[in-house]
């Protein structure tokens, strides 16, 4: 209905003859393009960046695939955005060891708030859903009104016919 999201603005979501696997499987991929792209920019200034700056980056990242592709999506980007965070912005590099304990802390908050934001996405969403569902009745119960007021005009105009008709004198 002229939703905007980044799959569909590569065509991915609107080609209605795919089946519903082929758009999840799109995507996935492309979610997973983007994470590694932003691995990527973010292992350019590794040597400068904060974890603070990483774990905010890769919750973007979570946070736009959720939104986009749903639960499923968004919580395969959270894996994978743990795993890069771990493996590639996290000393010892290159492995899923941590040198600072601390960084435990920092890789289990950021799963933390992933994880309670994609619930409050989804009980915003099922909160949307019920408004959506009461504007629609709303607007059924509107028109039903338009209707009975069209039919109590033209039975007003009918009796005023007759009425007129019946004091005629012939």
């Amino acid at each position: 209905r002229g939703t905007w999201s980044p799959t569909s603005a590569w065509g991915i979501a609107s080609l209605p003859d795919r089946p519903a696997w082929r758009r999840d499987a799109a995507r996935f991929a492309w979610h997973a393009a983007v994470l590694a792209g932003v691995t990527a920019l973010l292992l350019l200034g590794r040597g400068r960046l904060d974890k603070a700056h990483v774990a905010l980056a890769y919750l973007l990242v979570v946070l736009l695939a959720a939104a986009d592709g749903g639960r499923r999506v968004g919580l395969a980007a959270a894996g994978g955005a743990f795993l890069a965070f771990n493996w590639f912005m996290l000393p010892p590099y290159g492995t899923l060891r941590l040198a600072d304990p601390l960084d435990w802390f920092v890789l289990a908050a950021f799963l933390a708030i992933v994880g309670l934001l994609m619930i409050v996405g989804a009980v915003s969403l099922a909160e949307l859903g019920r408004v959506n569902q009461r504007s629609e009745d709303l607007v059924q119960l509107q028109r039903k009104i338009a209707a009975y007021r069209q039919i109590q005009q033209d039975t007003t105009a009918q009796l005023y016919s007759v009425a007129s008709a019946l004091l005629v004198p012939q």
